[in-house]
Parts: structure tokens; sequence; C-alpha cells
């Protein structure tokens, strides 16, 4: 049995091992961020299906009742949005770099292991999950702001005054 040098020669496996271990600590970002606006986007599609789900079944809300709902509720979604608006350009700048780092110098890694063109594949295939995102986010703050809407529509144009 042979043994035989993993690097090249005039390179060292050390340079290997960190070329190797950061680009798998980049993959690991891009993963868990990835994975993080998912979740964000999930939990707060939830609660504020929950939120408006439940206001709008009440049958006689009162003034604080649709205050409080149409209030939080806008304040959620701006929630909503600023955190899918961040998380997604946190993404994009890590897809960016990992597309600088990792696949501009493919001879870092004496091989191409994944040859991917990255900003065009993911890049392309978030955009249809941000748009969609934004859209979903509007219409619950239209629900919110019909929720208002409604009540104030109801108050001010159906008053019966004393009896």
């Amino acid at each position: 049995m042979e043994q035989q040098e993993f690097s090249p020669p005039g390179r060292s496996q050390s340079v290997d091992l960190v070329s190797t271990s950061l680009l798998a600590a980049h993959i690991a970002l891009i993963t868990a961020e990835r994975q993080a606006l998912w979740q964000r986007y999930t939990a707060l599609l939830l609660a504020n299906a929950i939120l408006l789900g439940f206001f709008t079944q009440l049958q006689a809300p009162t003034k604080l009742q649709v205050y409080f709902a149409s209030g939080f509720g806008v304040v959620l979604c701006l929630a909503w949005l600023v955190s899918t608006i961040s998380g997604m350009r946190l993404a994009r700048l890590r897809l960016a770099m990992s597309s600088r780092v990792a696949w501009s110098n493919p001879s870092a890694l004496d091989a191409d292991p994944l040859f991917i063109d990255i900003r065009q594949a993911e890049l392309s295939r978030g955009e249809w999950f941000f748009r969609m995102a934004i859209v979903i986010i509007g219409l619950f703050m239209l629900g919110y702001v019909f929720l208002l809407a409604h009540y104030l529509y109801y108050m001010f144009f159906f008053i019966e005054g004393r009896r």
C-alpha cells in the first residue's frame, strides 16, 4: 500500500481543510437563515390568522375590542413585514457572498463538487416566496383595516339613538 498525498504539490493540507470547513460553515449559515425565514413567516401567519379569525367571529364586538384587534393586527403585520424583508435581504446577502467566495474560485477545493450558479438558481427561486409573502401580509393588513372600517361604518351610519 502506498500513501498518496491529498493536496497537490505546493499546497498544504491545512489550506484544503480550512477552505472546506469555511465552505461548510457558509452553507450551514445559508440553510439556517432559510429555515429561520420560513419559521418566522409561519409563526406570524398563524398568529395573524388566529387574531383575525377570532375577532371576525364576534357577534357584537365592543369598541375596545375592535380598536385592539385592528391596532394590534396592523402592528403585528408591520413586524411581519419588517421581519420578512430583513430576513430575505440577509438570505440574499449570504447567497451573494457564497457566489463570490466559494464558487468563483473552485480551484480552492481542487475540484468543483457542486457546480451550480448559486445566484441564478437560488435567487430566482426565492423571489416567488418574497412576492407571495408581501401579498399575504398586505391581505392581512387589508383584513384588519376592513375590520375597523366595518365597525366605524356601522357606528356612524346606523346610530339609533335613545329609545
